[in-house]
């Protein structure tokens, strides 16, 4: 009986800990940003949440779209990173438009530990 009890939990916490979707992405990585720029007006809060939210319904797109195919190194150097520097390229020019250029000065200074810490916390 411990032994069922135990599986179904680990099953869930691990179900759990990927099942998560690009909304939860976007709200973990905007509260960095609010954090990195506490002096954001609510338009500019409003639009990065937005635009965050786009980049991570973008990345869930590529990644449906290639859920259980079995690609190749060359495939993937080909086709899917591109695109994915592709969406990042546009999310940080948009993010351009919505910031002043100090903050975005910052923004691009940690982009890369944002999309870190959205890979650690979420487990991808």
């Amino acid at each position: 009986m411990k032994k069922i009890i135990l599986t179904f939990l680990l099953l869930f916490i691990g179900f759990v800990a990927f099942a998560q979707t690009p909304e939860e992405k976007a709200e973990f990585m905007t509260a960095q940003i609010n954090t990195l720029l506490p002096n954001l007006e609510p338009f500019q809060k409003a639009t990065i949440k937005m635009g965050t939210m786009r980049y991570f319904k973008r990345e869930a797109e590529i990644n449906n779209s290639i859920e259980g195919i079995q690609i190749t190194q060359a495939e993937l150097n080909e086709k899917i990173i591109p695109r994915r520097a592709k969406i990042k390229e546009v999310y940080t020019t948009r993010m351009k438009d919505r910031l002043t250029p100090q903050q975005y000065a910052l923004f691009m200074q940690n982009i890369e530990s944002f999309l870190t810490n959205v890979r650690n916390e979420f487990g991808e």
